[in-house]
């Protein structure tokens, strides 16, 4: 009777058991909560977008504002609508080891994240061996010469099976794959931020480059017409129209106007240094004006 008493309440205590084991195997934890948006509305404390004024008789424009958690095209530097922009873009990212060094390490997360997910499942492996026998049955025969006693060959094949399997009971690998997930987002974040830099840093290159291209054609403008005055105040000093002074204060003027062109044109060579090495090249390989 005693013995009979014990079975119902040992299998009672192995269903609880089970059961608790169960319950418990989501307690690893706590779960990630990601943190809530901050309320902005502008750039400066106390004071909000302003609406945009397009002048009298404009067209109407909306009010700015942000929006939060909208995706910005990868492709928004094609809003320039330049051509040579976009090849130089193109051209450093294609050339570019930091987003190739980027890119691999999301593989390399994607990979670990794949492979942890892999003790879920149960671990086969598989095994297959073969061997030749060769027996002698000189045993078995009595009398006569053993020479000529016939042997036994025979091939021995072996296989086996391994079938292991360790449940996540209590969710610790449910949360080493979460884990991995995590930084494989992470790899993606530093991916898109390493390409925005670049581009970034690309387009606002460029832009300089145009801005010092300016400039230097605008001074040599200048000193052309610096020149041309002098000219004509020569003719003029011959003429016995005006005095030396002028000549000489145009002289004067003409070097103010040639001392200016030579810093730029330093600054628009180290710009197309820059931009050379944005774009993945050599200095000897200079990128297209």
């Amino acid at each position: 009777m005693r013995g009979t008493a014990h079975r119902p309440r040992s299998a009672a205590c192995g269903v609880l058991a089970g059961g608790l084991a169960l319950v418990l195997s989501g307690c690893v934890g706590p779960n990630f909560v990601p943190p809530a948006v901050p309320p902005v509305e502008g750039y400066l404390p106390g004071k909000k977008l302003l609406q945009p004024e397009a002048g009298p008789g404009g067209p109407r424009i909306a009010r700015q504002h942000f929006v939060t958690g909208q995706a910005v095209s990868a492709r928004w530097l094609a809003a320039f609508r330049s051509q040579p922009l976009n090849d130089l873009i193109r051209d450093s990212v294609n050339h570019s080891p930091t987003l190739q060094s980027a890119e691999a390490a999301i593989k390399v997360a994607q990979y670990n994240a794949l492979a942890q997910r892999g003790l879920w499942a149960p671990q086969v492996t598989g095994n297959s061996t073969t061997s030749q026998i060769l027996q002698s049955n000189a045993g078995t025969v009595f009398g006569g010469d053993i020479g000529a006693v016939p042997q036994t060959q025979f091939s021995l094949v072996t296989h086996q099976l391994t079938v292991n399997f360790v449940p996540d009971i209590w969710g610790a690998n449910f949360r080493a794959v979460e884990n991995l997930d995590a930084i494989t987002e992470q790899q993606l974040f530093q991916l898109e931020a390493a390409y925005l830099t670049l581009t970034s840093n690309v387009v606002t290159a460029a832009i300089q480059e145009a801005s010092f291209r300016g400039q230097i054609a605008a001074t040599e403008r200048i000193i052309t017409i610096e020149r041309r005055l002098l000219g004509i105040l020569k003719r003029q000093r011959e003429a016995g129209q005006v005095a030396q002074a002028d000549v000489l204060a145009q002289e004067a003027a003409l070097a103010a106007a040639e001392q200016l062109l030579p810093p730029l044109q330093k600054q628009l060579a180290q710009q197309r240094d820059l931009l050379t090495a944005l774009a993945g090249r050599l200095s000897a390989d200079e990128i297209m004006q």
